[in-house]
């Protein structure tokens, strides 16, 4: 595979319910899932002050943990045909979320087309995350998934140009 996976350490993949998330999974539980397990990952949006735990806005973003988790959590099942998976959700960006998963052996994640101008100058996701891990990351196309021929790229900039 050109990379070495860490014996015990996990494989780790962002889920959020998107097309490029599933295909993200998809590509994970095909191809390294026999070598390691697999850590589902997803982050949602969360306060940015301290909240009493039986205030409204505690409340609401307990919700919005709970929609996230069922999100993915129905994404899961779909690609899997299971949830037998370790499910971190996590409030934050995804790209810190996914930095505080120090035992991964691997990250993987789905990217989506950058069609706007903003969107094609600044940083994607994937390309904030290998700034922050010391594992490989690997990027995996929205209509990926398991395809014949090389490893999809591990740098962002690569599928930006694309």
């Amino acid at each position: 595979m050109g990379t070495n996976l860490k014996a015990n350490s996990p494989v780790v993949v962002a889920v959020d319910g998107s097309p490029a998330s599933a295909a993200a999974l998809r590509w994970a539980a095909a191809v390294v899932a026999d070598h390691c397990e697999l850590r589902v990952v997803t982050a949602h949006g969360a306060p940015t002050a301290n909240v009493d735990f039986l205030s409204p806005v505690s409340l609401h973003w307990d919700m919005i943990e709970d929609g996230a988790r069922a999100q993915a959590r129905a994404a899961i099942i779909d690609v899997l045909g299971h949830d037998e998976v370790e499910h971190v959700v996590a409030a934050g960006s995804i790209e810190w979320v996914l930095a505080e998963q120090r035992d991964a052996s691997m990250i993987v994640m789905g990217t989506r087309p950058r069609r706007t101008f903003l969107s094609r100058i600044r940083p994607s996701a994937t390309n904030r995350v290998t700034g922050l891990v010391q594992c490989t990351v690997v990027s995996i196309p929205c209509d990926g998934g398991p395809q014949p021929g090389p490893a999809p790229s591990t740098h962002a900039d690569e599928l930006m140009s694309a």
